[in-house]
């Protein structure tokens, strides 16, 4: 929603908004730009009084699945007095229209890839738009924008428009001709009952795209969900899709030579961000960009806000080694995987801690043995309580106790906090020299990093002090 803020401004548009008081990301990037938000949804924020009679204030009304969807105060009464009111997927499709669509989907990694694409064409492709879903990207100037160029990076999301409204996947509001897929995963539950019906829906953006003759590219693990086969399939209407890392489908030159080449310029850890770049370079071939412009973009790329990123540290603690914080959105068991993986590989021999907030009832419940099978990848786990969505409600069958129990069982080494003060109090507590920790999941954990930054730095004076 921020992003297509930004990028409604840029186009011209005069934006404000309304939200709930909590803190979120977003909020300095906005209030930079001058878009006032109000912490209160009510219609007072949309009309005006003129000749004694409340009227709208507004030209359109674009508001999210979250918070009562299209039953939200402010949008029945936009609705009831002519505003056009739209969702952010109809909205986000009926802003693009007139580009070409690159769509970026996935569970896991759409957001960095959007984000390394979108770099790519802003160094290489003359004004292009994206939208990518975070607050910051080193890279960027912001997380959307509005140009005037031909082509649009946007990053797409299999979850529903309106839970209570709008069943239409959100992807399925764009018309790309590009669609990249890094990853098809089990998620959502309070949407989806299987694996297969989210197969269904990705099948579905596929066949659109190919049959209005845009390309689709795969990851391997895409296409053995969708198609059952490592090598590509023939789509409807005669056109192919593309898994993107086999060496044999001829893309470049040589692609064992072109991911060394990546691996050189990428300045972000982690195979996995090495998967991404593939995927953001054949996009990229795919406009036309050639690879020599496509490596000079992702040498450019440092990452995103709340990617593998880099909050602070204490770098020494009575004469040895100090402690470093960084915070990860990764929410879904394959994230988590990457994400300690990649970890692992960029600290070998420290200490990698994970404090994990999972987020929603339904998916901590529905892959609960997922969760607890990546999280003891870790070698230490804290667990925080159940970030709730706004569209679900609690569930007293589930809960961060019990998944620290699990991780346990499965033979890793995890405890639970219950609130933010007792989870600074135990890092400050235990914290040791040359140990890694993550704040990892979709929640507002990030809220604390202060709080246990100070922490970390009453250690390291008091062992000074010693």
């Amino acid at each position: 929603m921020a992003a297509l803020a930004l990028a409604h401004q840029d186009a011209g548009w005069e934006v404000t908004g309304s939200d709930t008081k909590e803190a979120q990301i977003t909020d300095e990037p906005l209030k930079a730009r001058g878009i006032q938000v109000v912490e209160k949804f009510t219609p007072r924020n949309i009309w005006t009084l003129k000749k004694m009679v409340w009227v709208p204030a507004i030209d359109k009304l674009i508001y999210t699945g979250a918070h009562h969807g299209a039953q939200n105060v402010e949008v029945k009464w936009a609705a009831s007095r002519g505003v056009p009111t739209l969702n952010y997927a109809r909205a986000a499709g009926e802003f693009f229209a007139d580009k070409k669509q690159i769509c970026v989907c996935g569970v896991g990694g759409k957001t960095t890839t959007s984000a390394m694409i979108a770099t790519i064409l802003n160094e290489t492709v003359q004004d292009p738009s994206w939208i990518v879903g975070t607050s910051e990207i080193a890279s960027l100037p912001a997380a959307g924008r509005r140009g005037q160029g031909e082509w649009a990076v946007i990053e797409g999301d299999e979850y529903v428009a309106d839970p209570a409204a709008d069943k239409t996947p959100k992807f399925m509001y764009l018309n790309p001709k590009i669609v990249v897929c890094t990853n098809i995963s089990y998620d959502h539950p309070d949407v989806y009952k299987s694996e297969e019906e989210v197969a269904a829906v990705y099948t579905k953006l596929f066949e659109k795209t190919l049959r209005n003759g845009g390309k689709v590219l795969l990851s391997e693990q895409a296409a053995e969900v969708i198609e059952g086969r490592r090598k590509k399939e023939e789509g409807r209407g005669g056109k192919e899709m593309i898994v993107y890392d086999e060496v044999d489908k001829g893309i470049y030159r040589n692609l064992e030579e072109f991911r060394v080449e990546i691996k050189k310029v990428l300045k972000v850890p982690g195979e996995y961000n090495v998967r991404n770049a593939m995927a953001a370079a054949a996009a990229a071939k795919e406009v036309g960009v050639s690879e020599k412009d496509i490596l000079a973009g992702l040498s450019q790329y440092r990452g995103a806000k709340r990617r593998f990123e880099f909050i602070g540290e204490i770098r020494e603690i009575g004469g040895i080694g100090g402690i470093s914080l960084y915070d990860d959105y990764a929410h879904h068991p394959t994230e988590i995987r990457a994400l300690a993986t990649a970890a692992k590989e960029k600290f070998p021999g420290k200490k990698i801690i994970f404090v994990f907030q999972p987020h929603t009832f339904s998916r901590t419940k529905a892959l609960f043995s997922e969760f607890g099978d990546s999280l003891r990848m870790a070698d230490e786990v804290v667990m925080y309580p159940i970030f709730a969505s706004a569209r679900e409600e609690k569930d007293e069958s589930v809960s961060s106790q019990m998944l620290a129990e699990e991780i346990k069982r499965r033979g890793g080494k995890a405890v639970s906090v219950t609130d933010g003060r007792k989870l600074v109090e135990y890092l400050t507590r235990t914290a040791k020299p040359d140990e890694i920790i993550f704040t990892v999941g979709a929640g507002n954990l990030y809220e604390f990093h202060q709080s246990i930054l100070e922490g970390f730095k009453r250690i390291s004076q008091g062992a000074a002090g010693g």
